[in-house]
């Protein structure tokens, strides 16, 4: 498994204006603040829960 993590830092412009222009169907975008958050989403990308990793 690979996992990859972004980290966006945004001086111009809000997180919540930012996330607006994001129009992926593949991805799940949540802003938590200041913070933005973009990850893949698990239903479009491994929809068999053998796939999936492990919540604890």
């Amino acid at each position: 498994m690979v996992i990859e993590h972004f980290v966006f830092l945004l001086d111009d412009v809000r997180a919540e204006e930012f996330a607006a222009g994001i129009k992926d169907p593949d991805v799940v975008v949540r802003v938590e603040g200041d913070f933005l958050t973009v990850a893949l989403d698990l239903d479009v990308w491994r929809p068999e829960a053998a796939g999936r990793p492990k919540v604890f």
